[in-house]
């Protein structure tokens, strides 16, 4: 089984938890006949992490394995239970910008780069939100 991780940024401003980035064009939603009447047209901005156990295990634990938090952007929260099969997922966690900066003093090896946030000038104000599934290979 393979798996993938996916990775969302979120930036409080006034206490309230939303999605860093603008939304984009669901690349599915051009294909309703494939897709399900509800499917969304627009759908939440990812960073692809790898699968493979390792990597995935590591941030999982550093995170804490903290699950979703409960402030979770409406947005990401609709498109996370729209779109994942629950008995898939594994791994769901978030970490402030600010714990990984302070992690990556102690570990250069670690995956979640502090340069990829650069652009946000408040790393306590700035979390990321990721998950990992599983994905079945397909036998033909």
């Amino acid at each position: 089984m393979k798996a993938r991780g996916y990775l969302y940024v979120e930036i409080c401003i006034n206490g309230i938890w939303s999605l860093a980035e603008t939304l984009i064009r669901n690349p599915a939603f051009r294909h309703r006949k494939y897709h399900s009447e509800n499917e969304p047209e627009y759908i939440p901005q990812s960073r692809y992490l790898p699968g493979d156990e390792s990597t995935s295990e590591r941030i999982i634990q550093i995170s804490g394995k903290r699950g979703l938090p409960t402030d979770i952007s409406p947005e990401l929260l609709e498109y996370f239970n729209h779109r994942w099969k629950k008995e898939d997922v594994f791994g769901k966690s978030w970490m402030t910008v600010e714990e990984i900066v302070d992690y990556n003093e102690e570990d250069d090896d670690f995956y979640l780069n502090e340069e990829w946030f650069a652009k946000y000038s408040e790393p306590d104000k700035v979390r990321v939100i990721f998950w990992f599934v599983n994905f079945s290979e397909n036998k033909e």
